[in-house]
């Protein structure tokens, strides 16, 4: 479990199915070219259903400050837990339905697939409590209009938070 007042920490919102996935996660912002002191890399917290394979969190625990929490990124009161009031970012990988592994195009229709991960980012940049940065990968490039902030004229907005980062 996550240590009381984790501050300014990462939520990864679940994992692919691949065993070094969370190490491959953490190994960059481990790294001693972007953070020369260890007490400036953020902490990672896990935050998925089920728990990590054993060979997965030893990986990653070698790496420091790596935590994990059983809950679902569709539930509010479970990152609250996670502590999304304080976290720097909360990170939203293409998982399929049960909060692990990549979705595959065949099992949601693709107006639909990415449906959870943009409800989850609209309701993070719609709480003015939550500074934590979304950033969220989407299986299909058309739903990234989804995620960029827009005005009832439909016009991108200024907006006092950064536009949401797809990483596909």
């Amino acid at each position: 479990p996550p240590p009381v007042g984790l501050n300014s920490h990462v939520i990864l919102c679940g994992l692919p199915a691949y065993t070094g996935a969370l190490r491959d996660f953490v190994a960059p912002l481990r790294c001693k070219a972007r953070y020369v002191a260890a007490e400036a890399c953020p902490p990672v917290l896990l935050l998925q259903p089920t728990t990590p394979p054993p060979d997965a969190c030893r990986a990653a625990a070698a790496l420091g400050d790596v935590y994990y929490l059983q809950g679902h990124h569709e539930d509010m009161a479970d990152m609250l837990r996670a502590g999304i009031d304080h976290a720097s970012h909360v990170v939203l990988p293409r998982l399929n339905d049960n909060g692990s592994g990549i979705a595959r195009s065949e099992d949601h229709h693709t107006v639909y697939e990415d449906a959870a991960t943009i409800l989850t980012c609209r309701e993070i940049e719609s709480a003015p409590e939550l500074m934590a940065l979304p950033i969220a990968e989407v299986a299909y490039a058309s739903n990234m209009d989804f995620l960029m902030p827009h005005t009832s004229s439909g016009r991108n907005a200024r907006t006092h938070r950064p536009t949401p980062t797809s990483l596909s």
